[in-house]
Order: structure tokens, then sequence, then C-alpha cells
């Protein structure tokens, strides 16, 4: 299945041994603290969707509206989001970085590459929202 195949790719480029998808529910959760990296598969599109899941949006009045239109700002035209669509993910709070990929368009390494930037995206966004966590990233190199 070529979204397997894409996610090989991602596997190798991070170390990691097996990244695939789960054979009953196509959708695989990736924990790279503080980003969660969602994939879910669509049949029906024959696209990849990647969910990056980001610290929730803060609670208070003033700074919430700062971030709030910060982010709509980042969404406009997708010049902070680099064909991707912020959203709230309203069960959480937390604030999402989704990109959708075409499986018939992607190669491993045009895959590899489009999801460093979209990680590299998901720090900038979780570092507005919160305190910048100081770790190591698999996927940025």
């Amino acid at each position: 299945q070529k979204a397997d195949v894409l996610l090989a790719a991602l596997a190798r480029h991070m170390n990691i041994d097996v990244l695939a998808l789960e054979p009953d529910r196509a959708y695989l959760t990736l924990n790279l603290d503080p980003v969660q990296l969602i994939f879910a598969l669509s049949e029906e599109t024959e696209e990849l969707l990647a969910v990056a899941r980001l610290s929730p949006l803060p609670t208070d009045g003033a700074p919430r509206e700062n971030l709030a239109r910060e982010l709509m700002q980042g969404n406009f035209s997708w010049g902070g989001t680099a064909g991707g669509i912020l959203g709230l993910e309203e069960e959480s709070g937390c604030v999402c970085l989704s990109c959708r990929y075409a499986l018939d368009r992607e190669t491993g390494v045009s895959f590899v590459e489009k999801m460093k930037r979209q990680y590299v995206l998901a720090e900038y966004w979780n570092s507005r929202l919160g305190p910048e966590e100081k770790q190591a990233s698999r996927l940025r190199a």
C-alpha cells in the first residue's frame, strides 16, 4: 500500500524500525513530544492526512484572543502553514496543523521533506502557544 511506503521512508529518516498504519483502522499516532503526529488514510480521496496536535489554546481572554488572531493570520492564504490548515480540536482544546498528501503524487523523498516542513511549522506554532520545549527532534534533521 502506498501510504505504508511513504511511512516507511519517514521511519528510515527518523531511524525508527517501523511506521505503518493500523490495518483495521488505517490510522497511526506518533508521539514526538511536545508534538503528536496523527496519520489517517482516506481511501475515498486517496490521501494521507497528517495532523500535528499541538498545545491547547490558552483559556485567558487577551492571550487567547491574540493567539487566535495570530493563528488565523497564519492560516490566511496558507502563509504560515505551507499549504496546511490550522484548526482547533474541540475535545482537547489543542491547536492542530493538518496537511493532506496525495498518495499518487508523493515519493518517499518528497513526503519526508514535506513532513519535515510540517514538523518545523508545528514546532513554531507550538512555541507561540506556550513555553518552548528544548527537545531534539528526529524529524527535523
